[in-house]
């Protein structure tokens, strides 16, 4: 079905509109969960309309590893569901259980790059000659 990635692409594509990615997340997840239904027939293509979305913003937010581990859980718990093995509850409340386990709420937050890391590492440092050597963000 075309519709999936059609609308997973402009719900997360309206960046200038003054949402945040955390929200265009959740809408385009919503956009998902409208098109299919939490029957053990739509589990699939459900998983992969959501897989898209995470996909498409860990590309913004650059937490790739992260991000391929929950699409990965997510499919396996969809194919459990497709073939009877689980319910749809049970496949939730395993998805939430391996997000927390993971780290899932780090999703939407921005990584820095290497670039980034090194910049801020050289700024603490330049503050803590400027300020003090005995500042707290100093001492590690």
């Amino acid at each position: 079905m075309m519709r999936a990635p059609l609308i997973v692409a402009l719900a997360i594509g309206l960046c200038g509109c003054g949402s945040t990615g955390t929200e265009q997340r959740t809408a385009a997840a919503a956009s998902c969960e409208a098109m299919y239904s939490d029957q053990p027939a739509d589990a699939v293509a459900r998983a992969n309309c959501l897989n898209d979305v995470d996909l498409a913003r860990s590309r913004q937010t650059g937490n790739s590893k992260l991000t391929y581990m929950i699409v990965g859980k997510r499919s396996e718990l969809a194919e459990l569901q497709a073939s009877g093995k689980i319910t749809a509850a049970q496949a939730e409340q395993q998805m939430a259980d391996f997000r927390s386990r993971v780290g899932g709420d780090q999703m939407d937050r921005p990584q820095p790059s290497g670039m980034e890391r090194a910049l801020d590492n050289t700024g603490k440092a330049l503050r803590c000659v400027t300020i003090s050597m005995l500042s707290s963000e100093c001492k590690q």
